[in-house]
């Protein structure tokens, strides 16, 4: 189960380190994440153990937070970038009329993390280490963005069964130019309800803190009370991160 968990979160590594800094690593951002959680606990244990507990668990969920929402704005830059991807192959297989050099191509004209991904993979191929199949199934598996990994298996089926992979590619180019409009639509409601769900997460912390400060309150409630707090902000990060990944559907 945690062997998945960190296969999980290292998946998401790459679009922070491609997007935002080549020194973003997973490990450094939950060390700090441990760390500033142990640190709100410790300052507050001279108010009382409910709210050092409490508050210590609330800043690592809201570390988690901000992670999701970091992952989910590289992952969406990256999207935006797959029109780009999409036009340039459709245009450079038109030159080469080859699947494998047309992705040599395509990758002096593209950024990271895409372009490694698929310069990795050529290599492995040219190696003999994967078959034709294996070499776009593991391209798609890495890059893991529904568009690119819709693409790259059309484009391997097409090459496979002789079909005009021109013209699928700009079919493809079409549908997603009409997605691309509802993600646009989308875009804008979706920002608005992360900022008031996060903005809501703060002020159920800041409560939560102000409450567990006075002695008499916290003698009067429960451990469920508590708990309830926790498992609200929990449901309403999962809600975020759901409305998060309809950018990328």
């Amino acid at each position: 189960m945690l062997k998945q968990v960190y296969k999980y979160f290292k998946s998401q590594e790459k679009y922070l380190r491609a997007v935002i800094n080549q020194l973003f690593f997973f490990e450094a951002y939950f060390v700090l994440q441990c760390v500033l959680s142990v640190v709100v606990f410790l300052l507050n244990l001279r108010f009382n153990l409910y709210k050092a507990g409490t508050l210590g668990i609330l800043t690592f969920v809201m570390l988690y937070f901000v992670w999701e929402i970091l992952v989910a704005y590289c992952k969406n830059k990256l999207q935006s970038q797959f029109m780009h991807f999409a036009s340039v192959f459709a245009s450079a297989y038109a030159v080469f009329g080859n699947a494998l050099k047309t992705l040599y191509e395509v990758c002096n004209y593209i950024n990271d993390p895409i372009k490694t991904i698929i310069l990795g993979n050529l290599y492995l191929y040219e190696k003999g280490r994967l078959t034709y199949e294996q070499l776009f199934k593991k391209i798609s598996e890495e890059i893991d963005i529904p568009s690119y990994t819709n693409f790259l298996m059309l484009i391997y089926y097409a090459d496979e069964s002789g079909a005009d992979i021109v013209s699928v590619a700009t079919q493809i180019i079409a549908r997603e130019t009409e997605q691309e409009k509802i993600r646009s639509q989308l875009r804008g409601t979706v920002t608005v309800s992360v900022a008031i769900i996060g903005a809501m997460i703060a002020l159920a912390t800041y409560l939560v803190s102000n409450a567990l400060e006075t002695t008499d309150i916290v003698q009067q409630i429960s451990p469920v009370t508590v708990l309830f707090t926790l498992v609200a902000n929990i449901a309403a990060i999962a809600i975020a991160k759901m409305l998060l990944g309809w950018l990328n559907d």
